[in-house]
């Protein structure tokens, strides 16, 4: 595409964009406009009774109340500039447990989980 007609284009845009809005400013200041942003507000902060998104977050709030049970201290720590949380487990030898915990949480916080195996291991 030249550029004289990607000018042309982008003014052509720019002229389609300034109109929309124009329009959409017109709308919202008509009385027709104002009750439908009125009633697109209300559904939008009006409970959702869904069967079920409820059983969704009464699940989700114990699987929350579970790991928090499990969580004893929170830890910040912060190695050559970089800031890390830890957490340290009620009963901090479980490792099948805590395997749980940190799915839960990624799930929760959707986020990457990184295991790291034990560097320093006891010898006998």
């Amino acid at each position: 595409m030249s550029k004289r007609k990607r000018a042309k284009f982008e003014c052509e845009k720019q002229a389609a964009l300034e109109k929309l809005g124009e329009l959409y400013l017109e709308f919202a200041g008509s009385p027709e406009g104002v009750r439908y942003l009125e009633a697109q507000a209300g559904a939008l902060v009006a409970p959702n009774n869904d069967p079920e998104y409820l059983k969704a977050i009464i699940a989700r709030d114990k699987e929350r109340e579970g790991v928090a049970r499990e969580i004893v201290m929170v830890h910040h720590l912060v190695e050559f500039g970089r800031n890390y949380l830890s957490l340290t487990l009620r009963n901090d030898r479980d490792r099948a447990k805590a395997r749980q915990i940190a799915s839960i949480l990624q799930r929760h916080f959707e986020a990457e989980l990184r295991f790291h195996e034990d560097e320093k291991k006891r010898s006998i």
